[in-house]
């Protein structure tokens, strides 16, 4: 059974409020650590980008749906929602969450030293396409970016490929390389450059957000 995963977008109103936050974030990360192991992956991170001091994307994976309905449940992200009940000004608009799953259990990796990385270099990527069949298509070149990645790009420590359960047109990508410069090393090979030339082809949008880790895992 393929996993639940979920990538969390948050815009808190200022420097201050998404600290408050992200100190919300830790507890929760501490708490699954110790007591959820069905929580296999809870990745707290900021942007890379140092001028943008409000952004937040929490990256979680569950073993299953009750997995995830449990963790919502629990005491530390019930005070997280009180909070953001309590004091609606800390949000500038309400969480964007993007329910996911992977596209095939062979579409990603996890390399085990992701988790010993103390500043591995994070992306979240989104592909919109306009039709679900040109979605299958960009998904099918992207598998094969995924796979050359897995056998050839040791710096390349974790790459997923998603898709969203709510907007059947969007695909994207969870990944995490050794440093900035695994990352560039990855953009340059044939295969993503292929994936971004036929993307442009038949019509998509793509985009990307680097961020680094602040709490939390990306592997158990």
């Amino acid at each position: 059974m393929l996993s639940h995963v979920v990538v969390g977008h948050l815009e808190t109103i200022n420097k201050n409020a998404r600290q408050q936050v992200l100190e919300q974030f830790e507890r929760i990360a501490n708490f699954s650590g110790s007591e959820e192991p069905g929580v296999l992956r809870y990745a707290i991170t900021v942007p890379r980008d140092e001028t943008d001091e409000t952004t937040i994307y929490a990256i979680e994976e569950y073993k299953d749906q009750k997995v995830s309905d449990d963790h919502i449940a629990s005491s530390p992200v019930q005070s997280l929602i009180s909070m953001f009940g309590s004091q609606p000004t800390v949000l500038t608009t309400p969480p964007k969450v993007y329910q996911l799953e992977y596209t095939s259990e062979t579409h990603q990796f996890t390399r085990p030293r992701v988790s010993t990385r103390s500043n591995p270099f994070i992306v979240f990527a989104t592909a919109t396409q306009p039709s679900r069949g040109s979605t299958a298509e960009v998904t099918d070149v992207w598998a094969k970016v995924v796979e050359k990645a897995e056998a050839h790009e040791p710096n390349t420590l974790l790459y997923a490929l998603v898709r969203d359960k709510e907007n059947q047109n969007q695909i994207g990508t969870i990944e995490a390389y050794a440093d900035e410069a695994a990352f560039e090393e990855h953009c340059k090979s044939p295969e993503v450059e292929g994936l971004v030339a036929r993307n442009k082809q038949i019509g998509g949008e793509m985009g990307f957000v680097a961020l680094k880790l602040v709490t939390g895992w990306l592997s158990r």
